[in-house]
């Protein structure tokens, strides 16, 4: 495919090195069609926008994100988008991300309200369930937000719940939290396209408590090496989610 609208959740400031990354890194694999998402900051959230959009338990990190997030909906839908891509800003995407895409919105072309994950975070589609040339499989959570697809129909559907509720969660768990009320299917992709800096050691977090460095890269890579290969494949809270959708198509 040609490109995908592409909205990037990003602070105006202290993310400078995030920025420069992004402007190099997303043009060499294709995505050229981006917007940082820099409204919204955590310093500049007014008070009508926490009272009306949050309620206890989240930092201003994290209301920043969450509000950045339903931005990217906002636009989405302003502009009379299909589906876009929304990545935060620590990510490194996989130079194939655009045919891989055109070929996940062909599996999904009949499908509406869906969110298709394609960050590793961690977790992979268990190996018994996947199938030969199959890139998208419905499962029964979110992952983390730093990369996923979203069409029309998700966006709306959002847009009109967090205007209508006040959220005390960060946005993957609230995705996965409300996915059935909403009657949102919820996709992960096999293989992931996305990684998360910040969860690796190579950009600290702003939300979590996850640091940078080379000794946090080793350990990091260590543990998500085996929750990816091991723990994905046999731990049963992880093979729930896919068993009622084994046969979905």
């Amino acid at each position: 495919m040609p490109h995908i609208p592409t909205y990037v959740i990003h602070p105006t400031t202290g993310h400078e090195d995030r920025e420069a990354h992004l402007v190099e890194h997303l043009p060499s694999v294709g995505l050229t069609d981006y917007e940082f998402i820099k409204e919204g900051d955590a310093d500049a959230l007014s008070n009508d926008i926490i009272n009306d959009f949050f309620g206890p338990g989240l930092t201003l990190g994290g209301m920043s994100c969450n509000y950045k997030h339903y931005l990217s909906y906002k636009y989405m839908l302003e502009r009379d988008q299909d589906y876009c891509l929304i990545l935060e800003n620590d990510v490194f995407v996989d130079k194939d991300i655009l045919s891989q895409i055109g070929r996940m919105l062909a599996e999904v072309k009949s499908k509406r309200n869906w969110l298709i994950n394609i960050e590793e975070a961690s977790e992979l589609v268990p190996i018994w369930y996947r199938k030969p040339g199959k890139l998208v499989y419905r499962a029964g959570k979110n992952k983390m937000a730093a990369g996923y697809i979203v069409d029309k129909y998700f966006a709306q559907t959002m847009v009109t719940y967090l205007e209508a509720n006040l959220i005390d969660k960060n946005f993957d768990s609230l995705i996965s939290q409300v996915a059935e009320e909403l009657a949102i299917s919820l996709y992960w992709s096999h293989p992931p396209l996305v990684r998360q800096g910040s969860k690796d050691g190579t950009f600290a977090s702003e939300i979590s408590d996850e640091q940078q460095g080379f000794w946090v890269k080793i350990k990091s890579n260590t543990r998500n090496f085996y929750k990816m290969h091991v723990l994905s494949n046999i731990q049963p809270k992880r093979l729930r989610l896919f068993r009622p959708y084994k046969d979905d198509d």
